[in-house]
């Protein structure tokens, strides 16, 4: 459970500090070594452990960790301090190597507490090498043989050997140290500075370089070490690479505590190495660590390693403690396990930092001052086969190379980047995560990549967090291999980069009080497994965006995007693939889409408070495009195969020329306003041919299951040489403040002759209704077809009008006006009845003005096989009308004024034969008034299979005739035509 969380444990068998997972238990020190408490307090057995019990994360462990690294210096013999107490005065003998050469051989004081104190002028292990006697009963050495045993050793060996230099001359250490009898720690302490020169160490358990003063308590155990000045260096000899170690002459544990270091060679512990840099306080114990003003001149870097230069240790801990003192590594400092680098100045590294442990470990580098002196520059390789962790005080500036996780690292490896300031990658660096299921996390106030950089999670999530902008040049790449996740509190700028979440979805979000431009996205590659996500408080605008396809569709699966103010997605300049999953665009303010096309195979959202919709859209589901605010101006094709739904919830609907077309499912368009599809129409010269032409582009709205066109508000309803059809669903034109119908008139004109061509309004559907709540129906050059049930037109409370149209219907046809009902040039045929009723007036062919107006040039047919009906609460006044029907009616609450033609035939029919309750009036004819009834054979042609009933309830009923021109026959009666019924005459008074 705990295996990602980390402790800070002090083990005393490494006296220092380690970074352990959690559920490590801790183990006791092993036989023979020395401890950091029997350093403090030697003498003491007890195996406690000192630990900080609280879980600490990568970051935090950075903050903590000691550091401590070797070095050494320029070295002629080795002489004690005659001023020292004789506690303190080591006895220098001599020994001869295999080669015959003298070698200095140094009787240790007797130890106090297992801490032996030495105190000299002059402490310099030259080439051939020294001793230090640690045997109570003599030894073998590989450095001189044998050695006799120590004389102030009765009471004991040393556990540790300290060697203080009181000397105004750097020490030099260019041999071997070896420790005779006993193993022991061995601590060189020379304030002026120690130089390590091809040096290392026999029989040595931890060595301590340091200039620092030691600081002992009453008991002997050291306190401190008090480092005000002195440098430490580690160079090679000639021909060589080693400055410390490497020649099988490696201490297990090595520490340098200075106040600067420079490695111009390899220094190696066969464990750990341990460096604290800086004018400091240091306990013994390694617990406190506290920064202090040095003295003389302050050297220009805390830790300087050149090219030849080098670290290698199963742990690395390199500390800078000194405000302003930098870090600079231009060779390599590498270790198997934990790499740890902290530093309170910048950090300089052009060579390579690298853990090469694949099941534990990490690499932690971390500046912890302020400003630009608290930056990380990195032009070399940082790499890691497990954790790594970067965290800037400033600036991360990548100037070369990577910052990575090796592939076939430990699983589930992160890489975690952390700067106060900004991330800056120069062209062609990256920072990844390769490790199985390694996830990459990204934390600044900005990020800039430059052309060709990448970050990048190889294996796993990479999430992008900045606190202001990030900005990406062309060719900068953001990659993961799961999801994708970029957060930014400023904007978000991405020019013509690969982007990518191969197996997840890329998540893009900016959220900002400074709206504009939040996020843009223009141009490169979208390269998704799942969804691309787009969120911005702000401005959203999406430039050419170019799509990764999949059998030939896009990988990326849903597209959704929302912005708080404007959202544009213009890919006028670069085809869209077929998209395979969802479009979603929504904006808070404006929504514009330019494209030739939008295709996908899931539907298409569109919502904002206003839309500019400047491309084609085709869904394998439903669109939905739906404007808050204001009008919504449609030109452009759009496809379904499920439903399309246009709708302006607060403005009206403008359509020109639009093509809307649902293969399978419904088609509805709603408006608070107005509705107004157009039809545009074009002007065409061809001079050649002596020809000129104005056509129309029909507007047609084709949903199979149905179409519904709606004012909801109080808004009017116009079509304008629109074909409306639904083939296997209903047609339901609604408005509460008006429908008008009307006809585009296209023009060829061909050398001085001309002619007109008249575009009618088309609507075709299984059932149609055209409703009106609350003013005037007015149609006209329209052909309305219901193919299964009834056509009804129905104005509520205003007249309906009805001119140069043609009426089909399979089912019932009704005819409704509150008010007025006007037919001019009018065919409606029914297959079942069809009825025609006003509430006040019904004019066919014939216009209300104060003296009524005829049109003689119009005819009007009504036809059904049932009940064909003509009814008005007030008059009728009819002209050129034909009413045919299985049975006839014509009823007015008023009069009937007839001008001509009118034609009333009741030929039957097996529809009403059929019906059980309307049988009786199969064949029947009936005209039937309130008033005076007059039947003029000039004005009424009236024929009938069944009955003919003419009754005036409340007035004179009068058969007219016109007495003939002597011996011409030309008399015209009353002809009342019945093959099989009867006739019926009523009236007050029949004439």
């Amino acid at each position: 459970m705990n295996k990602n969380l980390y402790r800070i444990v002090f083990n005393k068998a490494r006296n220092m500090f380690m970074a352990v997972a959690e559920n490590v238990r801790s183990q006791s020190k092993a036989a023979g070594q020395s401890t950091s408490s029997e350093i403090e307090r030697s003498g003491q057995s007890s195996g406690q452990e000192k630990s900080f019990h609280q879980l600490w994360h990568v970051k935090a462990l950075v903050a903590s960790i000691s550091l401590l690294v070797p070095f050494a210096p320029v070295y002629a013999a080795i002489v004690a301090d005659s001023a020292a107490n004789a506690a303190n005065r080591a006895v220098i003998g001599a020994g001869k190597n295999s080669a015959g050469t003298t070698v200095p051989v140094v009787n240790i004081q007797t130890p106090k507490n297992g801490i032996s104190h030495n105190i000299y002028k002059q402490f310099d292990v030259l080439a051939e090498g020294a001793v230090l006697n640690n045997s109570r009963q003599g030894a073998t050495t590989k450095t001189v043989g044998n050695v006799a045993a120590n004389p102030f050793l009765a009471t004991g060996e040393a556990r540790v050997i300290l060697n203080e230099v009181n000397s105004s001359a750097a020490s030099r250490f260019e041999g071997n140290l070896e420790v005779a009898g006993q193993m022991a720690d061995v601590i060189i302490a020379n304030p002026s500075g120690i130089n390590i020169k091809g040096g290392g160490f026999i029989n040595a358990n931890k060595a301590i370089f340091t200039t620092g003063k030691p600081q002992l308590n009453a008991d002997g155990s050291i306190k401190q070490f008090t480092v005000d000045q002195g440098k430490i260096t580690v160079s090679a000899n000639p021909n060589s690479k080693f400055g410390l170690g490497g020649n099988n002459n490696d201490a297990n544990y090595v520490d340098l505590y200075a106040r600067a270091l420079e490695l111009s060679a390899e220094l190696r512990a066969k464990n750990d190495s341990q460096v604290i840099a800086g004018a400091n306080n240091q306990s013994a114990d390694l617990q406190d660590d506290t920064p202090k003003t040095g003295t003389g001149t302050a050297p220009t870097l805390a830790v300087d390693v050149k090219a030849l230069g080098g670290m290698y240790a199963n742990n690395i801990y390199l500390m800078g403690t000194e405000k302003g003192l930098g870090v600079t590594n231009a060779g390599t400092v590498q270790a198997v396990n934990n790499l740890v680098i902290t530093s309170a100045g910048k950090i300089e590294h052009s060579g390579t930092i690298s853990s090469t442990s694949k099941t534990q470990g990490l690499v932690n580098i971390q500046t912890t001052g302020t400003g630009a002196a608290a930056d990380i520059n990195s032009s070399g390789s940082i790499n890691s086969n497990s954790m790594l962790n970067i965290d800037s005080g400033n600036n991360l500036n990548v100037n070369a190379k990577e910052i990575i996780i090796n592939v076939g690292s430990l699983a589930s490896s992160p890489l975690i980047v952390n700067a106060k300031g900004n991330i800056n990658l120069a062209a062609d660096t990256r920072i990844m995560d390769d490790a199985q299921g390694g996830d990459v996390y990204i934390d600044a106030a900005n990020i800039n990549l430059a052309a060709g950089s990448e970050l990048k999670s190889n294996r796993g999530t990479a999430t992008i967090q900045v606190q202001k902008d990030l900005v990406a040049a062309k060719g900068a790449k953001l990659i993961a291999a799961k999801d994708l996740n970029v957060l930014s509190n400023g904007k978000l700028s991405l020019t013509e980069n690969h982007i990518q979440a191969s197996l997840g979805s890329i998540n893009l979000q900016a959220n900002s009080a400074n709206i504009q431009n939040l996020i843009d996205l223009q141009g490169g590659t979208i390269y998704a497994g799942k969804d691309l996500n787009l969120y911005s408080s702000g401005d959203l605008n999406l430039k050419n965006l170019g799509f990764s396809l999949e059998n030939a569709a896009t990988r990326v699966k849903n597209i959704k995007a929302y912005s708080g103010r404007d959202l544009v997605w213009n890919n006028a300049d670069k085809a869209l693939p077929l998209i395979t999953g969802l479009v979603q665009l929504d904006a808070a303010n404006n929504l514009t889409v330019t494209a030739k096309e939008i295709s996908n195979k899931d539907s298409i959202q569109l919502h904002a408070n206003q839309i500019a919709l400047n491309s084609a859209l085709t869904s394998q589901k439903n669109i939905d495009v739906s404007s808050e605010i204001a009008d919504l101006v449609l030109s452009q094709a759009l496809k379904a195969q499920g439903d399309i739904n246009l709708t302006a919830l607060a403005g009206g609907v403008t359509a020109n020329s639009l093509k809307a077309t649902s293969s399978a499912g419904k088609i509805s368009i709603l408006a608070n306003k107005n509705i107004n599809l157009n039809s545009t129409q074009t002007t065409k010269a061809m001079p050649s041919a002596d020809k000129d032409e104005l056509t129309t582009d029909q507007s047609v709205i084709s949903g199979l299951k149905g179409v519904t066109l709606g004012s909801i508000g109080d808004g009017t309803v116009n079509l304008q040489s629109v074909q409306v059809n639904a083939n296997q669903g209903d047609i339901l034109v609604s408005s509460n403040n008006g429908i008008n119908l009307k006809a585009n008139s296209d023009v060829v004109v061909t050398g001085d002759t001309g002619r007109f061509k008249t575009v009618n309004n088309v609507l075709k559907g299984q059932t149609v209704s055209i409703e009106n709540s609350k003013s005037d129906i007015k149609i006209q050059n329209t052909d309305l077809s219901s193919t299964v049930g009834k056509l009804a037109i129905n104005s509520r409370a205003g007249m309906s009008t009805i001119i140069d149209s043609v009426l089909t219907s399979k089912g019932n046809t009704e005819l409704y006006a509150k008010d007025l009902l006007t037919l001019q040039g009018v065919n409606a045929t029914s297959d079942q009845h069809l009825a025609v009723s006003s509430g006040r007036t019904v004019y066919s062919n014939a216009e209300y003005t104060p003296a009524t107006k005829w049109i003689a040039d119009k005819v009007t047919n009504l036809t059904s096989k049932g009940v064909t009906s003509v009814t008005a609460t007030g008059n009728q006044v009819l002209q050129n009308t034909n009413l045919t029907g299985g049975a006839v009616l014509l009823e007015a609450g008023g009069f009937i004024l007839g001008q001509t033609g009118l034609n009333l035939n009741a030929v039957g029919s097996d529809l009403l034969k059929n019906d059980t309750k309307l049988n009786s009036l199969n064949g029947d004819l009936t005209i039937q008034t309130n008033s005076n009834l007059t039947i003029d054979p000039k004005v009424y042609s009236l024929k009938a299979v069944g009955d003919i009933e003419l009754v005036s309830k409340n007035g004179t009923l009068t058969l007219k005739g016109y007495g003939g021109t002597a011996g011409n026959g030309s008399e015209q009666v009353v002809k009342l035509d019945t093959a099989n019924g009867g006739i019926n005459l009523e009236g007050a008074k029949v004439d």
